[in-house]
This record gives C-alpha cells, structure tokens and sequence, in this order.
C-alpha cells in the first residue's frame, strides 16, 4: 500500500510535539527525558541533540479505524547527529552516535518515535511502536512541557 502524502496539519502536530519536548537555549538544543532508562527524574535525564530535526510520516486510516473515528494518524521521529547524557547532574564529555536499529522505519539518526492520531477532533500523541504490538505510553503535550530542562541547568 502506498504511504499517504503528510497534511499540513499532521506536520503541524509534529511541530506541536517538537515544541513540547525541546528546549533551545544559546544555539544548543536539549530534551528533558522523564523515562526509566534515565532514571525517570528530569534533572538527571536532560540530554543535549546536535543538529535535531522532526521527520514525519503519514500512515493509512484502515476501514477500522475510520469507523472508530480516526481521521488522521502518523509517526514523528526525532533525530539528530549525536547526543550526550547529563549523569547524576555532570555532562558527559562526549557525545554518541544514535543507532536506528530500532526505530521505524529505519530513520538514520532516529533519537525516538512518536505515534500521533486524530479521533474525533482531538489530537493523541504516544511513544513506542504502537497499540498493535503492546508497546504504548499515551504523551501528554503539557505535562512533557513542563519536564524541559530550563536554559540555567544547561551547560
């Protein structure tokens, strides 16, 4: 099946969820990680994304879930060249390369995934490879907005 064109307004979404999740300070751009494999605490999960970038992909509705009310449906990948992990509150003197082995799509540089969905209206961001294969965690836009590092705990 041939992959739909990206509407204008699941790009935008994208850049909704790019906006919740970066913060740009001084030229630099850094996330604030709030997940298990960093802790889950903000302040020891800040990692700093060189040359990052949201790419999108449109998926196709199924008959399913076009009855099921969904309207749009697509996946934002972050990537970026290299990133370095603040540890217990230092920064590591070096950077890493990102393996996209597995993310969708093969994405070169993918830092992450998100999946993004427009049902009934309404906008419903996630992280992981999808409901089909049990690997979901909804993503609220504020509440990651709100774990991003302030510019004055960046290096």
């Amino acid at each position: 099946m041939k992959e739909p064109p990206v509407s204008s307004e699941l790009q935008q979404a994208a850049n909704r969820l790019r906006v919740s999740l970066l913060t740009e300070c001084g030229g630099k751009t850094y996330r604030g990680m709030t997940y298990n494999e960093v802790g889950g605490d903000p302040e020891h999960g800040i990692v700093e994304l060189k040359n990052p970038s949201v790419t999108v992909f449109a998926e196709p509705i199924s008959e399913a879930e076009r009855l099921n009310g969904y309207e749009l449906k697509g996946v934002a990948v972050v990537t970026a060249i290299a990133v370095r992990l603040v540890s217990m509150s230092e920064w590591g003197d070096t950077f890493s390369d990102i393996s996209s082995s597995d993310m969708p799509r093969r994405v070169p540089h993918a830092f992450e995934a998100f999946q993004m969905h427009k049902i009934n209206g309404k906008w419903y961001y996630g992280r992981g490879t999808g409901v089909e294969h049990g690997i979901y965690t909804e993503v609220d836009l504020d509440e990651t907005a709100a774990h991003r590092p302030p510019c004055e705990k960046t290096p």
